[in-house]
């Protein structure tokens, strides 16, 4: 009896199913208190990582551990974070790299994620992170380059200038529909932090909602600043 590929892909797509199910649940546990100030449940993560198993799968990269590794990596940077142009030196330097085993490939990766996190929140916190986006979201600012500055600040240490103005510009070019400027800032300020594709992230739908029903710079702050405090 000969089985085709289509006949081998009915057979392992539960398999396929189970495992994801059951790294969506590890993921969950691993970050139990941060997922649920977000809102978020175990199942809420299959999504993203069966985006990172397709993904691995077409780099190559296929043992389980690796992939479970890369779904912790994608709820840092994002769920897709190999989409993200921020990432793409760091993701061709380890998983695109023939001089770079496939069985080293995650590991390289998550150095250069060690590399980025350490960049980004340098002499910094999340709390004050939290406090700088409160305030600026209070005052309704529209999200320009000072005030982003002034909220992520080492995001123009870890890039310059010219780069910073260019994502900015791609960004608020590709937000979602507002009505406030406190809205602007929260999307533009939290994509810096959360990765380009936030607003698609199977992770930040409550805070995506937060932002979508906010009636006022007040009650968004509130919000969000809410969420923070339970996360500490």
């Amino acid at each position: 009896m000969r089985f085709s590929k289509e006949q081998f892909s009915v057979f392992e797509e539960p398999v396929r199913r189970e495992w994801i199910a059951q790294a969506a649940e590890r993921l969950h546990q691993t970050y139990s208190g941060y997922f649920k100030a977000l809102h978020v449940e175990a199942r809420d993560l299959e999504p993203l990582c069966a985006a990172v198993e397709r993904w691995a799968a077409e780099s190559g990269l296929t043992g389980q551990r690796d992939v479970s590794q890369l779904c912790c990596v994608a709820s840092t940077l994002g769920h897709e974070f190999w989409r993200d142009p921020r990432f793409g030196s760091y993701v061709n330097g380890a998983a695109g790299n023939a001089d770079v085993s496939k069985n080293k490939a995650v590991e390289a990766l998550i150095n250069n994620v060690h590399v980025w996190l350490g960049g980004l929140w340098q002499n910094d916190t999340v709390e004050d992170f939290a406090r700088r986006l409160d305030r600026h979201i209070r005052q309704n600012d529209e999200p320009d380059t000072q005030k982003l500055m002034a909220i992520v600040p080492n995001h123009w240490v870890l890039f310059d200038a010219d780069t910073n103005e260019r994502l900015v510009a791609w960004l608020k070019q590709n937000l979602p529909p507002t009505s406030i400027s406190a809205q602007r800032l929260a999307y533009v300020s939290l994509a810096l932090v959360y990765g380009t594709g936030w607003v698609r992230d199977p992770q930040y739908v409550h805070l995506v909602r937060m932002i979508e029903t906010a009636t006022s710079s007040t009650m968004l702050a509130d919000n969000i600043s809410a969420m923070y405090a339970e996360m500490a």
